[in-house]
């Protein structure tokens, strides 16, 4: 049942036309519940159009001037349809009042003369109810939100990385430098404005520029993988277990797809990715790696990293020298994903570690139609003018 004092709880708009049921109704539950009354269902409206942001329950008498409960009700409902609604009617018009009920207008009825502890369970089982749903539908909207905004900053960062990369041979860097963004857990929560999207896709675009500065420029000149020459998961953890031996080998969940070869190619460059990423923890042994049905898994302590690519995200030319971990890691980010390497990174339950979800997906074209059309948008004053 409810904890909370009336003053924290939302309000019970209670409605009868007899003043004398109106100070008993406030006399029995103003203990528990912070009540509003109304003499008839027009003075009830004005008082539920006022305060129906407030407004959690309303008890209304069925048998009242001007109009009944039930069509009073109904006009609530329509302003506001998570209101939760109890009808208080006489045997007479017990038939009415179920048939509210049974077309889905009210939550109970209640006859008259009321049972004292039955009304109470009633309404304290109703006003948890709106608690319940409210809530509810809050994380959902709180959920879509937050889904939306991170598509939005994806959106901005990838835009940021084909402007920045846009004369290098490098293929999927969007992709590859977009996995920062999740590792260091870069949000823009109070990014919602036109201006303020501009000033995000600036920031992106300014660390890019920095971070691009910084690295060698053969990037793309790394041995090809081979997707007709496919080798087993477990022969790559074997490799990278014997050149990482204070990496963690955990036993398999599952068989995931192999991966395009040599195995050389291919250990070469997940062991340099991987190397890179478990440098950034002071204890790398906490690194663990496994195959898994949905592919090859590297968990890591999340705390470091995280503070690792919040801290370059926001540095200068100076710092950014100065992160030769982060650069690294960036570094064979870019190279991974180049050859068609993915890089899908979650949250452990726990919120204590991240999870690194290596895969494989054919690499695009040199020469990708899209991918050129996006290079002109980025370089288009107007496309800017008009979408930021």
């Amino acid at each position: 049942m409810l904890s909370k004092p009336p003053e924290e709880l939302p309000a019970l708009l209670f409605v009868d036309d007899e003043k004398k049921i109106c100070r008993h109704f406030e006399r029995l539950f103003s203990s528990r519940f912070r009540i509003l009354i109304a003499h008839d269902g027009l003075e009830a409206m004005d008082l539920f159009r006022e305060h129906h942001d407030d407004i959690g329950l309303i008890m209304t008498d069925q048998r009242m001037p001007n109009e009944s409960g039930t069509e009073f009700l109904h006009k609530a409902a329509a302003l506001k349809p998570s209101v939760k609604r109890i009808l208080s009617t006489a045997y007479a018009n017990v038939e009415s009042a179920i048939e509210a009920v049974n077309s889905g207008g009210i939550y109970r009825y209640i006859t008259k003369p009321w049972e004292v502890s039955e009304l109470e369970v009633t309404l304290l089982r109703a006003m948890e109810l709106y608690l319940v749903e409210t809530e509810r539908e809050s994380l959902r909207s709180q959920t879509s939100s937050n889904v939306e905004a991170l598509a939005a900053i994806e959106r901005v960062h990838s835009l940021a990385a084909l402007s920045v990369f846009k004369e290098s041979s490098l293929r999927n860097v969007a992709a590859a430098t977009g996995v920062l963004i999740d590792l260091g857990q870069i949000n823009y929560d109070d990014f919602n404005q036109n201006q303020q999207w501009k000033d995000a896709y600036e920031k992106h675009r300014k660390f890019l520029n920095l971070a691009h500065a910084a690295l060698p420029d053969n990037l793309a000149d790394s041995p090809p993988l081979d997707p007709n020459q496919l080798i087993p998961v477990s022969e790559l953890i074997d490799l990278t277990s014997q050149h990482l031996p204070e990496l963690t080998v955990a036993p398999p969940k599952g068989a995931s797809h192999p991966l395009p070869g040599p195995l050389e190619n291919l250990g070469s460059l997940f062991i340099n990715l991987t190397n890179s990423l478990i440098g950034l923890s002071d204890k790398p042994s906490k690194a663990v790696l496994r195959e898994t049905s949905r592919g090859l898994e590297l968990k890591l302590p999340a705390a470091p990293v995280r503070q690792a690519f919040q801290a370059i995200f926001n540095s200068t030319q100076t710092s950014i020298q100065k992160s030769q971990a982060c650069l690294e890691v960036l570094k064979h980010l870019l190279k991974w994903h180049h050859h068609g390497g993915t890089l899908e990174v979650t949250n452990d339950q726990d919120q204590q570690s991240l999870c690194l979800l290596a895969g494989y997906s054919k690499p695009s074209a040199q020469n990708d139609p899209w991918q050129n059309l996006a290079l002109d948008l980025v370089a288009n004053k107007s496309f800017w003018q008009r979408q930021l």
